[in-house]
Parts: C-alpha cells; structure tokens; sequence
C-alpha cells in the first residue's frame, strides 16, 4: 500500500508532464513532497487499520491539506485506497 500511493501520485504527475522526452524535468523538492505525504499517509493508515474516523485531528489535518484542503476529495481517496480503486478520479455517470 506505501508504493501504491507514491505511484499513484508519480502517475498523476507523469499523466501531466509526459513520458516523452521533451518533457519538462520533474521538480525534485516535488517528488520528495509527494514521497513523503505518502509515507505519512501509509503510518496513519497503518495505525488506524484503514478507518478514517480514528485519525488524530493533527492527522486529519495533514491529510486533508495534501488535498489543498478538501476534506471531500481526501475522504473519497482514502475509501478508495481501502479497495485498491485508484483509477480514474473522474465522476462516474
């Protein structure tokens, strides 16, 4: 589950920049940031057991604002990290 999340946000990163090589360098400080958010967020879910409810509210906090703080967006990812759904965030119809 901790690669899981750094590859879904390296994923995400690479859907936006390309894989090709005219593509713009990656940011360093970036990919470090993204690294460790998900490291944060693999112990808080190792701590927890996955339930979201019994996050401390520092946890919360920190998680919530990887998300620019929507608390929507952070709550609909971490359910859907509970299933292994990383797919597509587009609403589906």
């Amino acid at each position: 589950m901790k690669y899981l999340l750094i590859l879904a946000s390296l994923g995400a990163v690479m859907g936006i920049v390309g894989c090709g090589a005219d593509a713009p360098k990656v940011d360093d400080g970036y990919m470090k940031s993204a690294a460790d958010i998900g490291e944060k967020v693999k112990a808080m879910r190792d701590r927890t057991g996955g339930d979201y409810s019994k996050l401390t509210p520092e946890e919360k906090k920190t998680y919530v604002d990887s998300f620019n703080g929507d608390e929507t967006r952070a709550i609909e990812f971490w359910d859907k990290m509970k299933t292994g759904d990383l797919g597509s965030s587009q609403p589906k119809r």
